[in-house]
């Protein structure tokens, strides 16, 4: 385009780390940190970001993690889930309106969020949600010695999803009565 004409360049081509994110980072990957609350809401994060901050989540002490709205695909979910598979301190987890669309990473978060040990509140809402997750959603639901709070829909939403989701729920909860 215009852009590359006059010589100028992407600021963070795919592939690069977003250069604010690296002390950030530093900071979650050192044994004394004190970061207890992180929200990088409206950050694109990139593949090599969100492994480089599912390697910090691994060990770090965060407690509530915001990535609403940051562009986050379902590659770059895999890659954020192998931390929250291995984090313990996590209590709360937005990804609200990502591009999470597809099973692979969809299915990495939820099995995630299923075994994991503390957290209790996940907003997943505003996301496109295959019918084919709803076997990973009532595997965290049904598995989870925390897990409180689900946000799943939100705006727009057709009714048919809706519909999709409360049979789901519905035949989870027949099959856990039995």
């Amino acid at each position: 385009g215009a852009a590359e004409e006059e010589g100028e360049e992407d600021e963070n081509p795919p592939g690069t780390l977003t250069p604010w994110l690296l002390p950030v980072y530093a900071q979650l990957a050192r044994p004394t940190c004190l970061i207890r609350y992180l929200d990088l809401s409206r950050t694109v994060i990139q593949l090599s970001a969100a492994e480089g901050l599912g390697q910090c989540l691994k060990t770090a002490p965060i407690e509530v993690l915001i990535l609403n709205q940051c562009d986050i695909d379902d590659d770059e979910m895999a890659a954020v889930s192998l931390g929250i598979a291995e984090n313990k301190s996590l209590r709360e987890l937005r990804l609200r309106n990502n591009q999470l669309k597809n099973e692979p990473g969809c299915a990495a978060l939820l099995t995630a969020v299923g075994k994991h040990p503390r957290l209790a509140h996940l907003d997943i809402a505003e996301n496109i949600h295959p019918r084919e997750l709803m076997d990973e959603l009532l595997f965290a639901l049904r598995w989870s010695l925390s897990l409180v709070a689900v946000h799943v829909l939100g705006a727009p939403v057709k009714s048919r999803q809706m519909n999709e989701l409360a049979v789901g729920l519905n035949r989870s909860e027949e099959h856990t009565s039995e």
